[in-house]
C-alpha cells in the first residue's frame, strides 16, 4: 500500500469515526428528549452510549453488505431476467417440430373459416352476400328439401315457399338492395334449421347471436 493509498484509507476511516460521533449524538439527545417527556431521568452519556452503539452498528451492517443497487435497480435487473427465460422459453417451443393436422380435418377447419369470412362480410356490403352467402344458404335450403321432405325447391317453388316461411324464402330468391343485418342471418339460419325436424331441439326463446353451421 503506497502513501497515497494510506492517505485516502486514513481519510476515509476518520470521516466514518466523525460521521458516527455525530449521529450518535443527534440520536442521543433526541431519545433522552423523549424519555424526559415520559418522566423518566436519563443522563446523556447514557443515552449517547446506546445512540453509539445503535449507530456503529448500522454502519458496520452496511459496510458488511454487498453493494447491489438501489432497490429500482434491483427491480429492473429482475424483469431484465424474466424477460430473458421467457424469450428463451419462446424460441425453444418455436423451435419444437408442430405436428400437422390430418388432411381432411385442415380441409374443413379452411372451410370453416372461409364461410365465417363470408357471413362477416355479408352484413358489410350487399354484393358479398349475394355472391358469397346466398348461394351456400340457397344450396342448403334445397338440400334439406330433398333430403327430409322428398321435394325438389325449383320443380315445387310454391310448396318450398310454404315449408320455408315467407321470409326465408325472400332472402334466397329476392334481389335485396341492402345488405342482410345479423339479426336477418339468424332467423334465416334457424329457419333452415327447421327444415330438418329431427335435428330440431326445443324451440328457443330467443336468437341473440348467430352460429355458420
Amino acid at each position: 500500500m503506497d502513501m497515497t493509498e494510506r492517505s485516502q484509507l486514513v481519510w476515509w476511516i476518520t470521516t466514518q469515526l466523525v460521521l458516527t460521533l455525530v449521529q450518535s449524538l443527534v440520536l442521543a439527545v433526541i431519545v433522552r428528549s423523549v424519555v424526559l417527556s415520559f418522566g423518566q431521568l436519563v443522563s446523556i452519556g447514557s443515552a449517547w452510549a446506546v445512540a453509539l452503539i445503535a449507530v456503529a452498528a448500522v454502519r458496520v451492517q452496511r459496510l458488511a453488505l454487498p453493494r447491489t443497487g438501489s432497490r429500482r435497480e434491483l427491480k429492473r435487473r429482475r424483469l431484465q431476467a424474466d424477460r430473458e427465460r421467457a424469450s428463451a422459453g419462446a424460441a425453444a417451443r418455436a423451435r419444437e417440430p408442430v405436428a400437422a393436422l390430418p388432411e381432411t380435418v385442415d380441409r374443413r377447419f379452411r372451410r370453416l373459416a372461409r364461410h365465417t369470412d363470408r357471413l362477416t362480410y355479408a352484413v358489410v356490403a350487399t354484393r358479398h352476400y349475394e355472391s358469397g352467402v346466398r348461394p351456400v344458404l340457397t344450396e342448403l335450403a334445397r338440400d334439406r328439401l330433398r333430403r327430409h321432405h322428398g321435394m325438389d325447391m325449383t320443380a315445387e317453388p310454391e310448396r318450398a315457399r310454404e315449408l320455408m316461411g315467407d321470409d326465408l324464402w325472400q332472402g334466397l330468391t329476392s334481389t335485396r338492395a341492402q345488405p342482410p343485418t345479423t339479426t336477418d342471418l339468424s332467423r334465416w339460419l334457424t329457419a333452415l334449421e327447421r327444415l330438418a325436424p329431427e335435428q330440431m331441439g326445443p324451440e328457443p326463446v330467443s336468437t341473440p347471436s348467430w352460429r355458420p353451421r
